[in-house]
């Protein structure tokens, strides 16, 4: 089968049920009926069918009484869904009275309904030939042919509906659509500025332009147009509305908003403007607004628990945790399967740093969702900010097992194993993740990062700058890269000049983080440049205070320049801190109480 050839078909079997069921001459409405899905648009049809029977039957004047008994058959075959029925009913109708286009357009139009759009052409032209002047026999042949994909018959047919019936808006929306379709733009332009240059108040037609143009992606023009037609009709809600989605798929949040709070004043409090409000502010960040239009929909419905959570959420995102966790526990205690909920709520408690709280949350979601990448992620690295990177690495391990082909899981897994120190292991699972086939250079360069750090921590010192040069390479953004080399040069105390450029460029990317404001102050110490070492190290101090190695570092400095009692007073800081190398740090501590004891007797006794 032609699964799309189908669609198409019944796409315009739909239109044809929505096109026929409204009297071809009735005044031109003010506002188009609002835009559905096509099953929506096929169960209004079918409702319409039903909920005008007697209507029908009271209205249509049948010459034969025959026929009209089986009219009536028919219609009632149809409000009942029995279209086979109704078909021959028809048939019967027209046996008895075949001179009446009414009969033989009511059996083109259940043809239509059945799908035989072939037999539907062939009522709908009879009808015709009897009177061409009968507009809902052309209509439903118009829709037909377009059915049919029989384009050019259906453009002719709605320009002979717009010659016979120049007042009515749909055949040229029908029109307009089908030049549409073709990519014919200035084709469908043409027909609505038909429509709009011979009637007022053509909202519609400036609507309808206004989605042509969104198909061109003539955002500007298309903006211009909904604005035009809520300028014709200031209580056009699908204008409001069009605009509004235009502005938010563009991301111009703040002038969507401006667009539903205008909305709001022709419409008053209607839930949907609210809740399209809620989201912009929220994505603005402007949480008093998203709670003031949250807390509306929860005064106009006090059942709705799903405003609970969007409640919950803005004040998850104002950072107001609390009021946060009590809402998503409130939920969750009525609804405990809801995964989204339960993982804002662990996500509220790690954030609120109860980590032990937040891992069993964390659980519950995985056992709802055992191959969840997100949340494994989430719970191995909450496990390594503990420090308990055993644990963190065999969850890494697992996900590494269940996601063979994604080159994070190599990532978390190596960085796991050099938390843990475990460098060699860490490194032989990183440089396994060179052979996934990633194309993301933020990705390959977060990789490289973590394999140069290994190599760094396993003394391979060429290899690991070789491997941080190869970061910036495909990451020049990459500040942690930079920063590295610049460490590891001033280290070394080599090529000091190129480390200086490679921690300045970390800065002006960061330009407050401490760990990086400490690598700028020991290149200067390795330059001898003392008095900068000092002021850079104490400004990193006064941004990372526990950080041992930056206390050493100072301390170093404050030696340099003969600053024994602040020296002494750094080195028991880091001390406290217990460095990695808690015996060089002590040495250095004890040569700097000798000298400064020396430096007092020297400056009491003058010699």
């Amino acid at each position: 089968m032609n699964n799309t050839k189908d669609f198409a078909k019944s796409s315009w079997i739909a239109l044809v049920l929505i096109v026929l069921l409204n009297s071809c001459g009735s005044a031109v409405k003010s506002t188009p009926p609002p835009l559905r899905s096509q099953a929506e648009v096929v169960s209004v049809g079918q409702d319409k069918v039903e909920d005008s029977v007697e209507k029908k039957l009271e209205n249509v004047k049948i010459g034969d009484a025959q026929a009209y008994y089986y009219y009536q058959l028919a219609v009632l075959s149809l409000a009942s869904g029995n279209i086979e029925e109704a078909v021959d009913s028809f048939y019967n109708a027209i046996k008895l009275d075949d001179k009446s286009p009414f009969l033989h357009t009511e059996l083109g139009k259940a043809l239509a309904r059945k799908g035989d759009l072939s037999k539907a052409k062939e009522a709908c032209e009879k009808a015709l030939g009897l009177d061409p002047s009968y507009l809902p026999a052309r209509t439903l042949l118009a829709a037909v042919y377009s059915g049919l994909n029989e384009k050019e018959e259906a453009i002719k047919e709605y320009e002979k509906i717009i010659e016979l019936n120049p007042r009515e808006v749909q055949p040229y929306i029908l029109l307009a659509s089908l030049y549409k379709e073709r990519k014919e733009y200035d084709k469908a332009l043409g027909v609505l500025n038909r429509w709009i240059g011979r009637h007022q108040n053509s909202e519609v037609g400036f609507y309808h332009m206004g989605q042509i143009y969104l198909e061109m992606k003539d955002y500007e023009q298309a903006a211009r147009s909904f604005e035009k037609a809520i300028e014709e009709n200031g209580d056009f809600i699908q204008g409001y509305s069009a605009l509004g989605a235009l502005y938010e798929n563009q991301k111009q949040y703040q002038k969507a908003a401006e667009t539903y709070e205008r909305a709001l004043k022709v419409l008053g409090d209607d839930p949907r403007v609210l809740d399209r409000l809620l989201r912009i502010y929220t994505q603005l960040k402007d949480y008093n607004k998203a709670l003031a239009y949250a807390e509306k929909l929860k005064d106009m419905s006090p059942e709705d628990e799903e405003i609970d959570v969007d409640i919950g959420v803005i004040y998850y995102e104002s950072k107001q945790y609390g009021e946060a966790e009590k809402l998503f526990r409130g939920y969750l205690d009525e609804h405990p399967e809801n995964i989204e909920v339960r993982a804002y709520l662990a996500a509220t408690l790690e954030e609120n740093q109860k980590y032990d709280e937040a891992l069993k949350e964390w659980e519950k979601v995985l056992e709802q969702d055992p191959k969840s990448f997100d949340t494994r992620i989430r719970i191995g690295m909450l496990l390594s900010e503990q420090g308990k990177h055993d644990q963190a690495i065999k969850m890494f391990e697992k996900t590494l097992e269940l996601f063979p082909d994604r080159i994070r899981s190599y990532i978390l897994l190596g960085a796991s194993y050099n938390q843990a120190k475990r460098y060699e292991e860490g490194l032989q699972v990183l440089q396994k993740g060179l052979a996934v086939n990633e194309k993301d250079p933020a990705l390959l360069a977060t990789l490289n990062f973590h394999i140069g750090v290994s190599l760094e921590r396993l003394g391979r010192f060429e290899e690991a700058l070789t491997t941080f040069k190869k970061v910036v390479e495909l990451d020049d953004k990459h500040s942690n890269a930079h920063n590295y080399i610049g460490y590891m040069l001033a280290e070394k105390g080599i090529r000091l000049d190129e480390a200086l450029v490679e921690i300045q460029k970390a800065l002006e990317l960061e330009p407050d983080n401490g760990a990086y404001i400490d690598s700028l102050g020991w290149v200067y110490y390795q330059k001898g440049m003392i008095d900068e070492a000092i002021r850079e190290l104490e400004r990193a101090v006064s941004l990372i205070d526990d950080d041992p190695v930056i206390h050493e570092h100072l301390g170093d400095a404050y030696t340099k320049k003969g600053l024994f009692q602040k020296a002494v007073s750094a080195y028991e800081k880091s001390m406290k801190l217990k460095p990695e190398n808690e015996e060089q740090v002590q040495k250095k501590l004890e040569e700097a109480r000798v000298k400064l004891k020396s430096q007092i007797t020297t400056h009491t006794t003058g010699r």
